[in-house]
């Protein structure tokens, strides 16, 4: 690739490219109770001592009150959708409220959005231990200086632990929890498998969580067929979901985009004139990046189907167990369904006739093929209930 025509990008104030990080205005406010170098300080002690952690009776005191790191591998709660017939039409997906997720293998998600990940977030990520001991020394550095936290030092491994098992309480306790943990994770699971895990758990913003939500939400677009922009927007996403939201604040978005682009651009994942032409491209809203849909075929049918679920699976299976249900539902005719009682309610509004249902049964095994419960579904609400939402 070709790498001598620089890009003109605006530098930091110090000159300096801070890893994972948007421009000074847009940072947020300082680590309280400890600063956040003093926790960084903290764990480069760690890591310059294992030895005297492991043989130490209250570092394995500390170690059996850690949670398993095993279970960073725990299926997450997943959409469930819900089919015509044909397998293939959709008519609804459920989910709770602010939540979609649809677990992708790391085989599904292309190469572009894991490589601006990475570039932003954790550029040492396929050399370090799990804790990455330069990135410590560095934000502990301009930390201090600074005298607040505005320089990223965790690891994919240990974002990872803390979207799982610790939590992001801002206390000495959950980082060095987070940075053993990491540790456990890496000599347990391999780097594809920890990357993996890692982009289905991270939160994308606009009820989106992993990446092959936020691709649907954001683009309609399968991961693998995102382009750099696209890949690029979503990865800057990441460190603020509402503060570089595309959808809230464009400015934001765009300057956290070039920061993306300038870290792919060091690593020599992409050339400065690619860089240029994603920057460049028009991907704004609505004409090229959608909000979060609401759309349900037959719903009447759905409520029913999904009455149906809660009863039989419960609601959480139903709304996160990842479900995917075929029904009897025929497509076809389910549109001359509710074109017939539509049709026939307008005939006879002049005898005050507001509303019609039907539904229609194979005689031969009692499926229901159709099912209308509205003359206008449209204006019917959807489906009743808090949790009842869908795409």
């Amino acid at each position: 690739m070709n790498h001598s025509r620089p890009v003109a990008w605006p530098l930091r104030p110090n000159g300096m490219r801070r890893r994972a990080s948007a421009a000074r205005v847009l940072t947020k406010g300082r680590l309280s109770r400890p600063t956040g170098w003093m926790v960084r300080l903290l764990v480069l002690m760690l890591i310059a001592v294992p030895s005297l952690m492991i043989t130490s009776p209250g570092y394995v005191a500390f170690a059996d009150k850690l949670p398993d790191p095993s279970q960073v591998a725990t299926a997450q709660p997943e959409d469930t959708m819900i089919y015509a017939e044909d397998g293939t039409t959709l008519l609804a997906d459920l989910h709770p409220p602010g939540y979609q997720h649809y677990y992708e293998p790391l085989s599904d998600v292309g190469t572009l959005l894991p490589e601006a990940v990475i570039s932003i977030e954790d550029r040492n990520f396929y050399q370090e231990p799990g804790v990455d001991p330069q990135g410590v020394v560095r934000a502990t550095m301009i930390d201090w200086r600074a005298h607040s936290s505005v320089e990223g030092a965790s690891t994919l491994t240990q974002q990872l632990a803390k979207l799982r098992l610790v939590g992001n309480a801002p206390t000495i306790d959950r980082k060095v929890r987070e940075a053993l943990l990491a540790f456990e994770i890496e000599r347990r699971f391999t780097k594809p498998q920890i990357l993996e895990m890692y982009l289905n758990s991270v939160f994308f913003g606009d009820t989106a969580w992993g990446t092959r939500a936020a691709s649907e939400i954001y683009f309609h677009k399968q991961t693998k067929d995102l382009d750099l922009a696209q890949a690029s927007m979503l990865a800057g996403i990441i460190k603020g979901p509402t503060l570089y939201s595309p959808l809230l604040n464009w400015t934001s978005a765009k300057n956290r985009q070039r920061d993306v682009l300038q870290a792919m651009l060091r690593d020599g994942k992409v050339t400065p004139g690619d860089a240029a032409k994603a920057f460049a491209e028009d991907i704004s809203a609505p004409s090229h990046m959608f909000l979060p849909s609401n759309q349900l075929v037959a719903q009447d049918f759905v409520r029913y189907t999904t009455g149906l679920l809660v009863s039989q699976f419960g609601s959480d299976a139903t709304y996160g167990g990842g479900l995917h249900v075929v029904t009897t539902l025929n497509i076809t005719l389910q549109s001359l369904a509710q074109n017939a009682v539509s049709a026939n309610i307008a005939r006879l509004a002049y005898r005050n006739v507001s509303q019609g249902a039907l539904v229609a049964i194979d005689p031969t095994n009692g499926a229901i093929v159709s099912m209308v419960g509205s003359a206008n579904p449209n204006a019917s609400g959807g489906l009743v209930g808090r949790r009842h939402t869908g795409r």
